[in-house]
């Protein structure tokens, strides 16, 4: 199976209509709700804007019994959260057919294939995403999904009022309770190897296990005892989701900007404080340098934890 990285992160927000309207602020794009009669089958609705990779998705009341999209589990993680949680990721994959075969062969259960012409308003054709087992990969929803290029005339438009910093997704972080089960899991599953980060400036700077795959988009992450009351990567609240969803969780979204420091400012602007800052010369063992951070305030983004990265792959003499 050949993952070709994120294709969307999903995520849960109570009110739809609010969460569009934050996130096209933050991000300065469009969202653009699908109408079509799949969001209804499914009891929720959702909205997406494709050129930064994120969708968002609300239940619809009275919770319909629908897995995917599950919303029953949607409902209840907001209830546990608050206005938004972290809810799913779809991975883009060259064969979705070729995917569930190797799946399987995983031992990951399908919970469903989906498979579409077209999805309207947007032309992407010939559209299949298979849906995995949350307790296959521990907790967390994931989907793959296939499809040949969309027209660029349908694409959702980008808002014009400011310079857009944000160049879309960097890396998910999962949650686990146990590291090295999940480094095994998650190796099998992407076929490369996870390796725990044991010295240098990032394992200094984390209080915590950490095994980060950049060409995949993935960094578990594990709480180390005894939990430590420091933001990020705020280790109590880390251990209470994974306690909450079983053995891990979807923790953080990290969002890659040309330059973190920039969005400080605009950010603030717009009403979003920042939690805390961190700045690495290199990224041992990554070769990545200059390595900047932002963590944004959780209760002014509708309780999703998002932070802006940026970095170099050169290193500035």
């Amino acid at each position: 199976m050949e993952i070709e990285g994120i294709d969307r992160v999903v995520i849960g927000v109570k009110d739809l209509d609010r969460g569009i309207e934050f996130f096209s602020k933050l991000l300065e794009v469009d969202f653009v709700e699908i109408t079509s009669p799949a969001p209804a089958v499914g009891g929720v609705r959702f909205a997406v804007n494709l050129d930064k990779h994120i969708e968002l998705i609300s239940p619809v009341y009275p919770l319909k019994d629908a897995n995917p999209p599950n919303p029953k589990k949607l409902a209840r993680l907001l209830d546990e959260q608050g206005d938004g949680a972290l809810f799913a990721v779809a991975f883009k994959v060259k064969s979705a057919v070729e995917a569930a075969v190797d799946l399987e062969r995983k031992g990951i259960g399908i919970l469903k294939t989906l498979e579409l012409e077209d999805i309207e308003p947007f032309t992407k054709s010939k559209f299949t995403e298979v849906f995995t087992r949350d307790e296959d990969t521990f907790g967390v929803g994931m989907a793959f999904c296939e499809y040949e290029p969309m027209n660029k005339s349908m694409e959702p438009t980008v808002a014009k009022a400011h310079e857009v910093r944000v160049e879309g997704v960097d890396r998910v972080l999962i949650a686990v309770k146990d590291m090295d089960k999940a480094m095994a899991r998650f190796s099998k599953l992407f076929e490369v190897d996870f390796d725990e980060i044991t010295t240098g400036p990032i394992k200094e700077s984390a209080l915590a296990r950490v095994a980060i795959r950049f060409d995949k988009q993935v960094e578990l992450i594990s709480p180390v005892y005894p939990l430590k009351d420091v933001n990020p990567p705020d280790p109590k609240t880390m251990a209470k989701r994974i306690e909450e969803q079983g053995e891990g969780a979807l923790y953080a979204l990290v969002l890659k900007a040309r330059d973190a420091y920039d969005t400080i400012a605009e950010t603030g602007k717009k009403g979003i404080r920042v939690a805390a800052t961190l700045e690495l010369e290199n990224m041992e063992p990554y070769p990545f340098f200059n390595y900047k951070e932002v963590v944004l305030n959780e209760e002014d983004t509708l309780d999703v934890k998002i932070a802006y990265a940026s970095y170099e792959t050169t290193k500035k003499e």
